[in-house]
């Protein structure tokens, strides 16, 4: 009787990708570089969650279960949708302070 092929679960973890957080270690490490250089240019927390966002969305493409994708997807959702919302009213905020901290010095 033929058994045919039989398999072995080392023969196939050694065959896949290394992944991280839900996505293969090599995206994961070049999302970290420019997510830390966004953050590092723009000085916002901003970056971070777009980050999340598409580390969740390259997840939930790469067909990872559902407790993977979506503590990523969640957080970067909520955080780019906040923030992105917020960013006029952030933007004007702080022109405001800027102008009074100008017009504060230019009393002195």
């Amino acid at each position: 009787m033929d058994q045919g092929l039989l398999r072995d679960p080392l023969f196939v973890a050694l065959t896949r990708p290394q992944m991280f957080a839900g996505v293969t270690y090599s995206f994961f490490v070049i999302n970290l570089i420019v997510s830390t250089e966004f953050f590092l240019i723009f000085k916002s927390v901003w970056a971070v969650a777009v980050a999340l966002l598409i580390v969740g969305i390259v997840a939930l493409a790469d067909g990872q279960p559902w407790g993977v994708w979506y503590g990523l997807l969640l957080p970067g959702a909520i955080g780019t949708l906040v923030v992105g919302a917020n960013s006029v009213v952030i933007l004007k905020r702080y022109r405001e302070v800027e102008e009074r901290r100008l017009a504060a010095k230019d009393l002195l």
